[in-house]
């Protein structure tokens, strides 16, 4: 019988959890004269590279399989691109990241299973310097997101085939809040296999859920779940969708204001408005009317992590204001208890608001009246003549100055959340680190409430994980702490 404690408690052997926490080392960087890949396996290519398809029995054809229905695609891509060593070897190395996966080949069962690692010494590092050799395979149209249904799971996976962990339509979070996340996440395959017990969150695969056997839900956690390959593998995936959201960012580097709702923006946005379960059309109403001007303004300037998503924020206090979609009333209520937690919704609008364009153009006229004053004195006939000569001038001069800059804070003193209802956790552990991680903390230096990097105010290079088991913030020794989208969320609030 599985144990869930063990689920959430899993590290990937050899590799510090804090290490694996950054996926930007997961992906490799090809080098500059790259050879072209294959997109698709063919017979041909296997004929050319040994003589055969099947090698002593080990099938590296066209019809090779995953001994996991899923992989079977992963092994057609790296048998077409000669991820192997020789053509009589039992392994097989993953082309996206044959440093962190590979492929062994059973004969009993005559398929490739997923491993961490396969071969003698040295076989897999020559492999990775092929795969530095190759150009990306080229990209394909893009996938479009999916919402969960029984019809869109089984699509990937039979009931049987999950292990216990819950994956269909009726799949929850352990809080309610995040229960939207999971089951996006679930709806577009964020899992290694059918039988896994760790899932990734869709729009940010450094969250992770983990079944929970005894209360039949998914726990969100900052642990590491699940095989070593099975977090970048998500997030690879992750990069083939559609954007469902996007914001357009001018020449300045912020995004202007929307200042009335239409149905032509949000199709822009969106796509048809029709097929969510929300109103986010011209006709969006807030349950209480006097609500409703803040409601289309918070709509009009995408003040919501995803379309659909049944939170949004309010345009003007994103983090004490929000509403939620009402859907016996076809309306959205204030304040709703699950938007306040909903760590990615909120995290979203904060951020977009970061990001606003809150420029005023001033026009300031200056009247300036100087006096030049000539005085001539005649000792002889006593008589003093003075000529003052006034000349006015203006001066019109138009400037540009942007919402007052937030003051920078030491972080001595008491502390304030920009997470309501979330308490500072500010503590390096190491004792000298402390000051550190206050004064990150201080001045909003972290990508999203429930982050777990936090990088440093004054160094750049400078950034700390949450240790869960601690309790504290330890400082990231391996390059920065996190993708690079989130450190460059960081720096532009800086």
């Amino acid at each position: 019988m599985k144990n869930a404690a063990l689920v959430v408690g899993l590290f990937w052997s050899g590799v510090s959890a804090l290490t694996l926490a950054n996926l930007e080392h997961g992906k490799l960087n090809v080098t500059a004269r790259c050879v072209s890949s294959e997109a698709h396996h063919r017979n041909d290519l296997m004929e050319s590279y040994c003589g055969h398809s099947i090698v002593e029995g080990i099938d590296k054809s066209i019809d090779a399989k995953g001994c996991k229905a899923m992989y079977t695609e992963q092994v057609q891509l790296a048998l077409a691109n000669k991820m192997f060593k020789d053509c009589n070897s039992l392994c097989l190395f993953d082309f996206e990241m044959p440093h962190l996966a590979a492929f062994r080949w059973i004969p009993a069962e005559q398929c490739w299973l997923k491993a961490e690692s396969c071969g003698e010494a040295g076989e897999q590092d020559a492999l990775v310097a092929h795969r530095r050799s190759l150009c990306e395979v080229p990209k394909g149209p893009c996938q479009p997101v999916a919402q969960l249904s029984d019809k869109v799971m089984s699509n990937y996976c039979a009931r049987n085939e999950l292990q216990g962990a819950e994956k269909f339509s009726t799949a929850a979070g352990c809080e309610e809040f995040y229960t939207h996340q999971v089951r996006r996440s679930l709806a577009n395959r964020m899992f290694e296999d059918c039988g896994s017990w760790c899932l990734y969150d869709f729009d940010q695969p450094t969250i992770m859920y983990a079944w929970m056997a005894n209360r039949k839900c998914w726990l969100q956690t900052g642990s590491p779940c699940g095989p070593r390959y099975a977090q970048q593998s998500a997030a690879l995936r992750r990069e083939k969708f559609c954007k469902d959201h996007t914001l357009s960012v001018n020449e300045a580097g912020c995004v202007p204001f929307s200042s009335q709702l239409s149905n032509t923006l949000m199709a822009h946005r969106c796509g048809d408005l029709k097929r969510y379960s929300v109103d986010i059309s011209e006709d969006a109403r807030a349950c209480h009317f006097t609500d409703t001007p803040m409601v289309k303004k918070a709509l009009a300037n995408h003040m919501f992590s995803q379309c659909g998503a049944e939170c949004i924020y309010d345009y003007d206090q994103p983090h004490a204001r929000w509403y939620g979609w009402n859907a016996k009333s076809n309306c959205y209520d204030r304040s709703p208890a699950g938007c306040n937690q909903d760590v990615l919704g909120k995290s979203w609008a904060l951020e977009r608001k970061a990001l606003a364009c809150e420029l005023a153009t001033t026009t300031s006229t200056t009247t300036s009246t100087t006096s030049t004053t000539t005085s001539t004195t005649s000792t002889e006939t006593s008589t003093t003549t003075v000529t003052t000569t006034t000349s006015t001038s203006t001066t019109t001069s138009t400037t540009t100055s942007s919402v007052p800059c937030r003051p920078v804070h030491d972080g001595t003193g008491d502390l304030k959340s920009f997470c309501p209802g979330e308490t500072p956790r500010a503590r390096g552990c190491n004792y000298s680190d402390t000051a550190k991680v206050r004064k990150a903390f201080a001045n909003f230096m972290f990508p999203y409430c429930g982050a777990t990097c936090l990088f440093d105010f004054d160094n750049s290079s400078i950034s700390f994980n949450w240790d869960p088991f601690d309790h504290c913030w330890r400082r990231h020794l391996e390059g920065p702490c996190g993708p690079p989208g989130e450190r460059a969320l960081v720096r532009k609030r800086r």
